[in-house]
């Protein structure tokens, strides 16, 4: 489907907060990550009455957050200035395993239209960044993850 014909027949929408959880990865090196998604608004079909099936022409915008809780014998120096994503891009980084995890869905409602729809951040791998510090001499870490999206009841 072409994004002209998505637009002609999809009407961009806020959504209302039911519920949002933070996830929380403890992992091998001692550091706890917590993420989490934030859906701002959606694409949804001008004729979508009901929220039962999440497809062709529906789209989410979100963001996610990502705060790393390290031990002290992880941290370094403070960096004075914000590490860029080309410096995360170019740097060395480490695969730190996941030894524990809690995944939960976000519950959001679609003004006008019945039913929710149910969104999760499935973290597959998170990475710290070797030798690179944030402002408060933290590790840098990076997440990859993908979006799950769904309808509820």
């Amino acid at each position: 489907m072409n994004e002209s014909k998505i637009s002609a027949e999809s009407e961009e929408v806020e959504v209302d907060i039911v519920e949002e959880h933070w996830n929380v990865y403890k992992l091998e090196d001692g550091s706890r990550v917590r993420t989490r998604v934030i859906v701002n608004k959606a694409l949804v079909p001008k004729s979508m009455k009901y929220v039962k099936t999440v497809g062709s022409g529906f789209l989410i915008n979100a963001q996610t957050i990502v705060v790393a809780f390290p031990p002290s014998e992880l941290r370094g120096p403070k960096n004075p200035k914000a590490v860029t994503q080309e410096d995360m891009e170019s740097a060395d980084s480490e695969e730190i395993p996941i030894l524990s995890f809690e995944e939960k869905w976000n519950f959001y409602k679609i003004p006008g239209k019945e039913g929710r729809i149910k969104v999760k951040m499935v973290v597959s791998s998170i990475y710290r960044i070797k030798n690179f510090y944030n402002q408060d001499g933290e590790p840098v870490y990076t997440v990859n993850s993908t979006i799950a999206l769904g309808p509820t009841s």
